[in-house]
């Protein structure tokens, strides 16, 4: 079955601001899925090990609050404040499937999903609505 579905990487069409008509700060997401030319999902890729049972105000799965600020920048400027935003870890252990999703606004979602190094695949979460997760 054919999807209408690309992927580019690096893309570096949006900038956070603009200063006297001129574009400052390039953001420049890893990966966006296209639907055509529209953006429909930004991803990023962090390698760093995340804990799936630090689901605690205080340790928050030991994610970085930067890299929110970071993919809630994206999803404005790529998405315009409407999708799905994914930051991808590396699978192991402690972060065996993904964690449910963190609501930006109720058009903007991120998600935190792991990333199977043996297998090549990215668990998704069942109730994304990302274009191409898994079917199981």
């Amino acid at each position: 079955m054919f999807l209408p579905y690309r992927l580019k990487t690096q893309m570096r069409t949006e900038y956070l601001v603009k200063q006297q008509e001129k574009p400052v700060f390039r953001l420049q997401p890893d990966l966006v899925i296209l639907d055509d030319t529209l953006p429909v999902s930004v991803l990023d890729t962090k390698w760093k090990l995340i804990d799936g049972s630090m689901d605690d105000s205080s340790r928050k799965y030991g994610l970085s609050q930067s890299d929110f600020y970071q993919l809630f920048a994206y999803g404005e400027k790529y998405l315009k404040g409407n999708g799905e935003l994914f930051l991808i870890y590396p699978r192991h252990t402690l972060f065996p499937e993904p964690i449910s999703d963190f609501t930006f606004t109720d058009d903007l979602k991120l998600w935190a999903v792991p990333f199977d190094m043996q297998t090549d695949q990215i668990r998704w979460p069942a109730d994304c609505t990302h274009p191409v997760r898994n079917k199981d």
